[in-house]
Order: C-alpha cells, then structure tokens, then sequence
C-alpha cells in the first residue's frame, strides 16, 4: 500500500493539472442524481476529465492485472477472424485493440463510447498493426446504439454497464445489435453478496483508490464508484435481466476472487 501511494505521489506531481476540481463535485453529484438527462451530461463530463489519467490509475491500482481480465473478455467473447466486433463504453481502447487483434487483418473493431475527450485519447494511443483488423471510434450512446440489428460477431462492455442510467435497456441494445449465436461479454466490478468480499472491496477504494486518485488530482472523480457499484445488479441479478430481454445462455463469472465480474450472454441462434 505505501509503495502505491508514494507511485500514486510521483504520478500525480507529474500530471496534476490534467484534471481541474472547479465543478468536479458537483458532476459526482449529478452522475447519480435522479434525472436521466441531468445524471448522463454528468457521466459525460466525469470521464471526460479523467481521460488523461485513466490508464496510469488503471495500472497503478490494478498492478496491470486489468490488462489480464480483459484479455479473458476478449477470449469469452470468441470473435471470428475476419469478423466485426463492438465494443461499448470502449473508453481509451484496450478492449477494442484486443478484439482489433482477435478478430486479425481482414477484420474490423468498432469501440463507441460517450464521452469525446476519452476516444480522442484513445484514437491518440493507437498504433496501427499488421496483424490487426481496421478499428473505428464512434461517438454515440449505450442505450439507443447506432448500429442496425445483428451487425456485431462479438460485443463487449467494460467497466460501462455499471454507469449507464439502465442496464437493462442497455443489455437489450447489446443483444439487438449481436448476431444471432455470438456472445456479449461484460467485465466489471461485482456488486458482491459476500460481506467478506464487499467488505475488503470498499475498504481497497476508501484506503487506497481513491487517496491515490487524489494525489493524482482526480479524487472526486474515483469517488463515484463506490455508489456506483451499489447501484449495479448483483451477478444473479444481471444474469435474470439478461435472460429476461431474451438472451439464450447467461453466466456470471467471478473475477479477481469476487473483486470483478463478467457476464457471458450468448444471443439465441436462429430456428433451423
């Protein structure tokens, strides 16, 4: 913990000023306020501040293992070579350079994500590859996604359902815009029933995410997700919402030890 903070320390003398406070609090506020509108243009402004940072903090308070779990998405997601994959809330890109890489040179990786400033910086950090498909950034929103119906060989979510204003209605466009037989992969932090488990999880945010959030000048900014994941469904819960908006298969895997989570959806084949 000390050794992450004193990280935590450099970090943030050699990027504070990356992220403003004027208005941050009051945009934690309105990310969970009860208007749809009001709490989306928040969400907006949120992660567009911490842009940024995003990826050091990831790294930082992750010790990497982040890049680990979404490569397991990637695999859960099994995209075909030469397929279209999307994913949602992409943020900086990692799991859109993944699907990018999985789906190989003829194929092509969509990331779409709200907030403009994140695909700008995630455009910015992309190096094109030979063996990659062709990746595309969208702006657009989670729940009314731009696409037409069965597009996607694959889609992924990571750490974005958590802050939609609907889950549900967000899975049911997931499951829309999937072809028929493909998988819908969303990775997480689990809203864990174990007390052992929630507890040890809030205690890491309180102690140590959001202090060295805060040393790197984006304290307010990590503070949301505290009651962001006591917001989101539980692992069962996603797994009835996903089967209720008619996915075929859904599974909950835990991630971390129970720290994380992923839903693994697959969208029912067509009738022979």
């Amino acid at each position: 913990v000390a050794t992450m903070v004193f990280l935590g320390w450099v970090l943030g003398r050699l990027i504070r000023g990356t992220t403003e406070s004027g208005g941050t609090e009051r945009a934690v506020k309105g990310a969970f306020s009860g208007d749809a509108s009001e709490a989306s243009m928040a969400r907006e402004q949120l992660f567009g501040k911490i842009s940024r940072v995003y990826d050091l903090l990831n790294d930082l308070l992750s010790l990497g293992l982040h890049r680990l779990w979404k490569r397991r998405a990637v695999r859960m997601a099994n995209v075909p070579k030469g397929g279209h994959a999307l994913d949602v809330c992409c943020g900086s890109g990692d799991l859109t350079r993944l699907l990018a890489s999985a789906v190989g040179p003829n194929g092509k990786a969509t990331g779409l994500d709200f907030a403009r400033p994140m695909l700008q910086y995630a455009h910015t950090k992309t190096r094109p590859k030979s063996k990659s498909g062709r990746i595309q950034w969208l702006k657009g929103d989670a729940m009314a996604l731009p696409f037409g119906n069965n597009q996607f060989d694959g889609v992924t979510v990571g750490y974005g359902l958590r802050n939609v204003n609907d889950p549900k209605q967000c899975l049911s466009e997931l499951l829309r815009v999937a072809k028929p037989g493909s998988n819908v992969v969303v990775l997480d932090f689990n809203n864990a029933q174990n007390r052992f488990v929630r507890g040890f999880q809030f205690f890491c945010l309180e102690k140590i995410v959001v202090p060295v959030a805060s040393l790197c000048g984006a304290r307010a900014e990590y503070a949301y997700l505290r009651p962001s994941i006591e917001r989101y469904p539980k692992g069962d819960e996603l797994v009835a919402m996903a089967e209720e908006i008619g996915f075929k298969t859904a599974r909950f895997l835990p991630v971390a030890g129970g720290l994380m989570g992923m839903l693994v959806a697959t969208k029912p084949a067509p009738p022979q």
